[in-house]
């Protein structure tokens, strides 16, 4: 694969000038590692200045003219960029089309309408973010559409490009190069009474906090009686000011500007220093120059703004907040009472296991598989999310499973994006995870809330996405949207919806009008039971082609937690079609405790109201990782789902693999999805939605613990994982 670097301003100058920065030297590395792995790398920059150049490189280098942003008519820096980029890109336009390369790799928002210009002509062409910072610009989401996939270097980064464009990139540190980056063959020796040595290095501009170094450098002096010296590399703007302070302050013999160094220059230095300082006062986005640091084996003092602190063992580094003088000499002078000997190679070790050149170059390869149409998946939730409702954790786990069979999907609600991150840490332990993108749109505008609001911001969002091979849907209305938009959609049937009663008679047919449109222009359907796609089939006269996928659960536990002497156990929601009052009058009827777990105090006061629930157990709602321990040391679940109500028809309960997963026989009602599900013997039947009838089975139980076990194997093949490639099958028909 031929692959272009476009970076329009970089002169490939030594690092640490004014033009030459991380991105610069992320581009060389990345570079040249996807290089080893066998692609043809082309870098696009600008041609270095009179007198300097980059350093040595095994990569093709199309050096071209550009514009310097003070050339450009002062109407805002932004502007200034834009227009900057939009030269460039005509500066290169015969090389870029002499080499037509199959993926480019941009680091800027300005650089974004170039790839939007380019994909016109060139749609095959992939296109990679990485942002390393922000620099957005009014409308620049207009053209976000032409990105393929994007990555960011810190987990901030990736927090602001999120609310900015309304997907969080994929997370993928910046590299050091681990083999020239050494501890060299032995630490620096010190005698008693030699200062002790700081190093910090950068382009030397306002935000990078280099005065307050300084500043702290002679409080060590002048207020605690130690002796440091401060050893500076890089060149700048802010260089005269900082010579100005070095004199005002009398630290000419304990501080020292080097200017731009080479990287041997740089090495040696840093070999020979014992505490690296970066005090960024401003949004530090990652830092190369402290990991260059730290990959030498210096231990590191970062300011909080320093985003490389994320990705560090707590072993190798330590933070201050920014601005703040005083708590960066406290923190020195910690430092300086704990000053030793350290591990040098211990912690190059820990630095190479985790930013070794080859580890971005591999992620960024992975990404652009993942930009394949045929692996993204649009999965359109059009309601704000709560994390309450059963059909979420159902759209969830479908969603985390998907990614984790190799989709790239992108879930998308109307609002609730907080409570969606926070239902992704319960179920999966992380607010993100890679090939899982999280988005959502509102549907409002001023006081006015609707889905046709919804539509509306859809419909331009889709404008700033790539396009989407595939989408899936549960609803009705995303299923409407998705056909105006021309997107091919799965159309998942939990129920009928036609057969839920409605205020007036016009509704009623709308709504059979509008699920017979949604499942005849589904390019694959699904149900969740056999019984749901003949009553589907019968109803709208369809094609007998629905895949039939049951829900499903987490893996099984390790071991049953069932308890012969335990309760009962019903762990669900609380509503009319839930039967639930019937296994509670069982219970009482027959003796036999009973614990509920779910629903709100209000509801359960509601329930109470109508049948006597002084001696249940009640718990309100759990979430799904604490599922378990609320199950531990029940006798069996149960399942009271009226098989008379239109959910009892058709529905295949959640809580039956919640149960399973936990080691626990079910007693259910006698409905219809069990039958495409296969249960043993370890799944008793209520034959009667009645009170006598669930009395009778509450007492007719006995514990037996190799049924407890048969559940517990029963569901480890109906997975989320497992129906995850159950879709993935149906999807490739």
């Amino acid at each position: 694969m031929k692959i272009g670097i476009f970076l329009p301003n970089a002169t490939f100058d030594l690092p640490g000038s004014p033009e030459v920065g991380g991105i610069e030297t992320f581009s060389f590395t990345v570079g040249e590692a996807l290089q080893k792995l066998g692609h043809d790398v082309v870098l696009f920059g600008g041609a270095p200045k009179e007198g300097r150049t980059h350093r040595a490189t095994t990569l093709t280098v199309e050096l071209h003219p550009y514009w310097e942003t003070r050339s450009i008519p002062d109407l805002g820096t932004r502007f200034q960029r834009l227009v900057q980029r939009l030269h460039f890109a005509s500066s290169i336009r015969h090389a870029w089309k002499e080499h037509r390369c199959d993926l480019v790799l941009l680091a800027k928002p300005f650089d974004w309408p170039v790839a939007w210009w380019w994909k016109k002509s060139r749609p095959d062409l992939r296109v990679i973010m990485g942002f390393h910072g922000t620099d957005f610009f009014a409308g620049d989401r207009r053209f976000y559409g032409a990105v393929d996939a994007a990555f960011a270097v810190s987990p901030r980064v990736a927090e602001l490009a999120e609310e900015h464009i309304g997907t969080r990139p994929a997370l993928i540190p910046n590299p050091v190069d681990v083999d020239f980056f050494s501890p060299g063959s032995a630490s620096p020796v010190r005698t008693p009474g030699e200062p002790w040595r700081l190093v910090s290095s950068g382009r030397l501009v306002g935000w990078k906090g280099f005065t307050n170094l300084i500043e702290a450098v002679a409080q060590l002096r002048d207020k605690h009686g130690i002796a440091a010296t401060l050893d500076l590399a890089g060149d700048g703007p802010e260089r005269p000011a900082l010579e100005a302070r070095i004199a005002r302050l009398q630290l000419g013999g304990a501080v020292k500007l080097h200017g731009l160094l080479d990287a041997p220059a740089l090495r040696d230095l840093l070999r020979g220093s014992e505490l690296y300082a970066l005090p960024s006062i401003g949004m530090e986005a990652f830092s190369i120059s402290a990991l260059e640091a730290a990959c030498v084996g210096l231990p590191l003092l970062l300011s909080d703004q320093v985003g490389l602190a994320q990705f560090l063992d707590p072993a190798d580094f330590t933070t201050y907040p920014a601005r703040e003088v005083d708590a960066l000499v406290a923190r020195l002078i910690e430092l300086h009472s704990r000053r030793s000997a350290d591990d040098r190679a211990a912690r190059h070790s820990r630095i190479r296991a985790k930013f070794s050149a080859d580890r971005p170059a591999r992620q960024i390869l992975s990404l652009v598989e993942e930009t394949e149409p045929s692996r993204r998946l649009l999965y359109l939730y059009p309601e704000e999310w709560t994390g309450l409702r059963a059909r979420e954790v159902h759209t969830l786990s479908t969603c985390v499973a998907l990614a984790r069979s190799g989709w790239r999907v992108t879930l998308l609600t109307a609002g609730g994006l907080p409570a969606l991150r926070s239902h992704l840490h319960d179920l999966a332990g992380a607010a993100d995870m890679p090939g899982l993108e999280l988005a959502a749109l509102s549907r409002s505008i001023g006081p006015v809330r609707s889905a046709g609001v919804f539509n509306l911001h859809f419909r331009r969002w889709l404008r700033g996405h790539a396009p989407f091979a595939q989408a899936f849907t549960i609803h009705l209305k995303a299923a409407a949207m998705l056909r105006n938009a021309g997107i091919p959609y799965l159309f998942e049937a939990h129920e009928i919806f036609a057969e839920t009663p409605q205020k007036n008679g016009g509704a009623q047919v709308e709504l059979e009008q509008s699920e017979r449109a949604a499942l005849a222009g589904a390019s694959l359907r699904v149900a969740t039971s056999r019984a749901l796609a003949d009553a589907l089939v019968a109803r709208y006269n369809l094609p007998k082609d629905f895949a039939i996928v049951p829900n499903a659960g987490e893996a099984p536990l390790a071991k049953s937690t069932a308890s012969a002497d335990g309760p009962f156990v019903y762990c669900g929601s609380i509503a009319d079609w839930k039967g639930l009052e019937l296994a509670i009058e069982g219970a009482r009827l027959a003796g036999i405790p009973l614990r509920v777990v779910g629903g709100t105090e209000a509801e359960w006061r509601a329930l109470g109201a109508h049948c006597d629930v002084r001696s249940v157990e009640w718990k309100p709602r759990v979430k799904t990782s604490e599922i378990p321990q609320a199950l531990a040391g029940a006798r069996a679940g149960l399942i009271s789902t009226r098989p008379e109500s239109g959910s009892g028809r058709y529905s295949c309960p959640m809580k039956l693999f919640d149960y399973a997963r936990c080691g626990l026989p079910v007693i259910s009602a006698a409905l219809p999805s069990l039958q495409s599900l296969d249960v043993g013997s370890w799944c008793t039947l209520v034959k009667q939605p009645t009170v006598e009838a669930w009395a009778e089975a509450l007492r007719a139980f006995r514990s037996d613990a190799q049924q407890a076990e048969a559940s517990r194997l029963w569901v480890a093949d109906h997975t989320w994982q497992a129906r995850a490639e159950a879709l993935t099958r149906a999807l490739a028909r």
